[in-house]
This record gives C-alpha cells, sequence and structure tokens, in this order.
C-alpha cells in the first residue's frame, strides 16, 4: 500500500481549517487524531445525501456541509478524516468495513490511523457522533484487534464522542460485529482518491481481506484479493510518498 503525501495540498489544508489550533504542540499522534475526529464528528452529523458532493475532497465536502447539506454519509466523513489527518502529517487510511450477508446493503466506512508511540493501527470513527474503540486498559484497537476481540468474545470499551459522551454501545457493538467480516482498502492513497473531476490522481484498485473460503461480493473486475491479514494490516509495508 502507498500514501501520497503533498506537501502544498497538506499545507493549503492545514490552513484552511486551521488544523493546529485543535491540539496542543506538543500533541502526540493519537491526540491528534482524536481532536481531528472530534472536530469533525462535531461539525457534521450523518445523513444519507441526497445530492452527491460536487468535489470530494476535505475543502470542497466542507463548504458542501455549509452550502448544500449539513451532513453526510459514513464514507464521505471517512475521506474528509483523513485528508485531515494527512493534512497532519498522520499516516492513515480509510477502510470500508463489509457484513458476511451479501443481502445486506449496509457497509461501514472509518479510518485507521498509525501510532508510532504504541507501533499500532488505531480504529477513528468521525462519523455517528465520533467513535474510537479499547481493550480495558484504554489502549486504542485497530479494526484488526477489534474483530480478534469480537471471534475470541475478549471485552472490548466503546467510547462514543472519542470519550466525551454516552451512547446506545450495545448498537455500536453489534453495528460493528457485523461490519468487521471483511475489509476493503484502496491500494493507493492521496488528496482527492474519490475526487473524480481530478484526473492526475492514482488509482490502482482496492485490495480486499477476506476469511479464507468466503466468497466476496461487490467486488469490481481488477481488485486484489487476499486471505493474508498479517500482509493486510503490516504498517511496514505502507510506503510513504512525498510530491512537493
Amino acid at each position: 500500500m502507498v500514501i501520497i503525501q503533498d506537501t502544498t495540498r497538506a499545507r493549503e489544508i492545514r490552513e484552511y481549517f486551521q488544523l493546529d489550533t485543535l491540539y496542543p504542540q506538543n500533541a502526540d499522534t493519537w491526540e491528534k487524531a482524536v481532536a481531528i475526529g472530534k472536530f469533525v464528528s462535531l461539525n457534521i452529523p450523518h445523513d444519507n445525501q441526497k445530492k452527491w458532493p460536487e468535489h470530494v475532497n476535505a475543502i470542497g465536502l466542507w463548504e458542501y456541509a455549509k452550502d448544500v447539506a449539513p451532513a453526510f454519509n459514513c464514507r464521505l466523513h471517512s475521506i474528509l478524516t483523513f485528508e485531515l489527518l494527512l493534512a497532519a502529517d498522520i499516516k492513515a487510511r480509510y477502510i470500508t468495513c463489509m457484513p458476511q450477508d451479501e443481502n445486506d446493503s449496509d457497509c461501514h466506512v472509518v479510518n485507521e490511523v498509525w501510532l508510532p508511540e504504541l507501533n499500532k493501527w488505531a480504529m477513528i470513527d468521525s462519523d455517528m457522533g465520533g467513535h474510537f474503540v479499547s481493550d480495558m486498559d484504554g489502549t486504542p484497537l485497530s479494526l484488526k484487534e477489534m474483530r480478534e476481540h469480537y471471534i475470541s468474545g475478549k471485552k472490548m470499551m466503546m467510547h462514543y464522542a472519542f470519550d466525551e459522551g454516552s451512547s446506545k454501545v450495545d448498537d455500536y457493538y453489534a453495528y460493528m460485529a457485523k461490519n468487521t467480516y471483511w475489509f476493503s482498502c484502496w491500494g493507493t492513497l492521496s488528496y482527492y482518491q474519490e475526487d473524480y473531476k481530478m484526473e492526475d490522481v492514482d488509482r490502482d484498485s482496492y485490495v480486499n481481506l477476506i476469511p479464507s473460503g468466503f466468497e466476496p461480493f461487490r467486488v469490481g473486475g481488477g481488485n486484489t484479493i487476499t486471505t493474508n491479514a498479517d500482509l493486510f494490516w503490516d504498517a511496514s509495508l505502507v510506503t510513504d510518498k512525498e510530491q512537493p
């Protein structure tokens, strides 16, 4: 997997959103990620938008929320949050979390951030009021770890509003349980990833992680399918590229 950083675009986003005001200068990666997640979730609620945004990028989505509709779905939430994380120099990716049942048309899209301080991925969800999930000691969990906890029955803590509010925890627990059966992610990620008005963007293909013996659905031709979970989640295989 490749994450492409564009320093010019990152500076534009930081200045537009005044990202540096969202967290202390000495904040660690997780503190920055949570601050960005809170910012998005507090300002943009969930809705299944009736009109697709003209510009699917961080600034375009923010303008859409101001001028067209004040809310949008989980995918657009995750794209906005991803670009803010990337602009804050946080290694991140947005991942589609899929159910087992092919008749279930509902999936969910969230972000994962790489925490160098803990040497691990952590899931962050800016939609539906905002959530992260941790183990019982409070360490944030990745999607891989969440799935393992579901399978083993090991307890997790659901942190609604990024630990600042109360929610129907059982609902979110069940919702993510059914949507962590298999996963899909772009092989290359950058700004404007799904803003198809921008043509000069590397859109290679999706990588789909499935359980052994499972037949995936809604997978387009040319996409990669793998059962190798360690390969899919291995951050050492994430290559950073930088554009001036």
